[in-house]
C-alpha cells in the first residue's frame, strides 16, 4: 500500500522510512506526458532555444506587473544565444513600466545580439501607446535578433510587430499549442478586455487574427 503522496509519482519504488526498505511498485510509463515533453524539445531545438528557456518565459509572465483592469499584459522574455540564456525579463520588473523585451535587451550591455532569438510570450509591440518610447520590434531589428519565438499573438490587432519582424527577415515562429494554452491561461482576462474593447474575438472568446 502506498500514502497518497507517493502515488502520482514516477519512480519504480519508494522508501516508507528513510532507512527503511523500499516498496516495490508497478510501473506505469507516463507515454503521453514524456512524448510530449519529447515533442516539445524538438521543437525548441529546431528554433535554435531549449525547451527550458520557453518554460522560464512562462514562469517569467506570471510574475509581471498587471495593471487594474487588465489592461496591460504580463509578458515574460528571454534572449537565447548560441542556446545559452544571456538575459531575461518579466514587464513591469524592479518597479518600471517596461516591457520585458526592453528591460531584457537593456541588460545585454556588452553582448553582441546580433543572431540572438527572442523568446516572448506575446507578439512585440510595434507602437507604444503611452509615450515616444521605442516599439520592442523595432529594437529587435536594430539589435539584429535573427528570430523571434512568440507565445500568442497580440489581441490588439493595432499590434503589428509579427507583421514587420517578417518584413525585416527576422524569422518567427510560434509556440506550440500546449505552450500557448499555458499562456491563454494566464492572459484569460487581458484578452476579453482587448476584444471586448475591440469586439473581434472567436466564439471562444480569443482574439480574431491575421
Amino acid at each position: 500500500f502506498l500514502r497518497p503522496r507517493y502515488r502520482t509519482a514516477r519512480w519504480i519504488s519508494y522508501y516508507s522510512e528513510e532507512d527503511g526498505p523500499p516498496y516495490p511498485v508497478r510501473f506505469v510509463p507516463q507515454r503521453e506526458f514524456w512524448e510530449t515533453e519529447a515533442s516539445l524539445a524538438a521543437w525548441a531545438y529546431q528554433e535554435g532555444v531549449l525547451l527550458e528557456h520557453v518554460r522560464k518565459a512562462i514562469e517569467l509572465s506570471k510574475m509581471a506587473k498587471q495593471s487594474i483592469g487588465h489592461t496591460t499584459p504580463p509578458v515574460g522574455a528571454v534572449i537565447v544565444k548560441d542556446r545559452k540564456e544571456i538575459a531575461c525579463a518579466y514587464r513591469g520588473e524592479g518597479g518600471s513600466d517596461d516591457h520585458a523585451e526592453k528591460l531584457a535587451i537593456s541588460r545585454c550591455r556588452t553582448q553582441d545580439l546580433k543572431n540572438a532569438i527572442m523568446v516572448t510570450t506575446l507578439e512585440p509591440c510595434s507602437q507604444h501607446a503611452r509615450n515616444n518610447d521605442i516599439a520592442c520590434a523595432t529594437l529587435i531589428k536594430i539589435k539584429g535578433f535573427s528570430r523571434v519565438l512568440i507565445g500568442i499573438p497580440d489581441p490588439n490587432q493595432k499590434v503589428l510587430g509579427d507583421e514587420q519582424a517578417r518584413q525585416w527577415n527576422i524569422k518567427v515562429a510560434y509556440f506550440p499549442s500546449v505552450l500557448a494554452d499555458e499562456i491563454r491561461e494566464i492572459y484569460m482576462e487581458f484578452v476579453r478586455h482587448i476584444t471586448k474593447k475591440q469586439g473581434t474575438f472567436d466564439a471562444q472568446g480569443w482574439p480574431i487574427t491575421q
